[in-house]
Parts: C-alpha cells; sequence; structure tokens
C-alpha cells in the first residue's frame, strides 16, 4: 500500500504546497547568488582586464561577497531543511572549505594567477552543476559546464583574453540571476 492511501487529500495537497513554496524559494536564492557573483566577477575580471581594479581589492570583494551569500543562505533557513535544501546547502559548505583548503595551500607555496583563478573557478563551475543536479534545474548544470569550458579554454588556448571571458561570465551569470529572481518575482 502506498502513502497516499493512508493520508487524506487535503494532507497530500499541503505538503505538495510547501515542497513548490520551498523549491521557489531555493530557486530564488540561487539566483540571487548568481546575480550577487555574477555581478562580482563582472567587476573583478573587467575591472582587472581594464586595469580599473587593484589587485589587492580582490579579496575585500570577495570577503564582502561571502558575507552576503551566507546572509542570504540565513534568511531562507526554513527551505533549507527539504532534501535539495540540505543538499544545496552541504555543497556549498564543502565548496567553501575546499576553496578555503586550496587558497592556505596556492598562497603558502606561491602560486598565482592565473593558475589560482583557474582552480577556484573550476571547483564553482562544480559546484554550480552540482546544485543545478541538487534543486532540478539543468540551466545551472549548463551554466556550471559552460564555465568549466571557458575557464579552461581561455586559459589554455587564449590566456591574453581569460579576464575578459571571465568577466563575460560574469554577466552572463547576473543576467541570469536577475533573470531568476525577476521572474519569479513577477
Amino acid at each position: 500500500m502506498s502513502t497516499q492511501e493512508f493520508l487524506p487529500e487535503d494532507a497530500l495537497r499541503a505538503a505538495r504546497h510547501a515542497r513548490s513554496k520551498a523549491r521557489g524559494v531555493l530557486g530564488r536564492f540561487v539566483g540571487q547568488l548568481l546575480a550577487l557573483w555574477g555581478a562580482i566577477y563582472l567587476v573583478m575580471y573587467g575591472g582587472g582586464a581594464l586595469g580599473w581594479l587593484p589587485p589587492w581589492a580582490w579579496a575585500p570583494i570577495d570577503l564582502a561577497g561571502f558575507a552576503i551569500s551566507f546572509g542570504l543562505g540565513a534568511r531562507i533557513g526554513e527551505a533549507f531543511r527539504m532534501t535539495e535544501g540540505r543538499r544545496l546547502r552541504r555543497i556549498w559548505a564543502w565548496l567553501g572549505v575546499v576553496m578555503a583548503l586550496a587558497a592556505f595551500a596556492f598562497a603558502f607555496h606561491g602560486v598565482e594567477d592565473p593558475l589560482f583563478s583557474f582552480s577556484v573557478n573550476l571547483l564553482v563551475a562544480y559546484a554550480l552543476v552540482q546544485s543545478g543536479e541538487a534543486i532540478q534545474r539543468p540551466g545551472l548544470v549548463r551554466g556550471g559546464l559552460l564555465l568549466a569550458l571557458v575557464n579552461s579554454a581561455f586559459l589554455a588556448f587564449w590566456p591574453g583574453a581569460y579576464a575578459p571571458a571571465l568577466a563575460g561570465m560574469g554577466l552572463l551569470a547576473l543576467a541570469a540571476g536577475l533573470r531568476q529572481v525577476v521572474g519569479r518575482a513577477l
């Protein structure tokens, strides 16, 4: 016998509604993260490529981005209780741990850009793919794969255009995030 036979139709409808609402919250959260980090990539890589952003500015911008990301995540605590939300939280928490360890090891051994950026961007691409799988968003999976491809291809074949290419990826993420957030608000 299935669970549906034991639950009244109203309870099933309420459960479906709660799950749908939580998925909407998670989707909006991911859209906000895409917009935030898309803007950061656009400013960091675009401003750096044009010489408008000094190298020392990257650290405070990244730290502000992480703080805002955690603030956004803290606002949706309820949605993180569902399976997809817990999985999404674990993906990004482990990404933070791995990125911190990689940054420490790279700094310890004097690894600099572009290898540092390349490694971080591959980790971010992987987290995007995993996030898309966790919340069943194929566009997020495609975005992560595109980031991995652009990151690898431009570093390997067109290193002089690496920063502008990642600024372009930032613009794409910003547009996708705004579309997701604004589209959900309408």
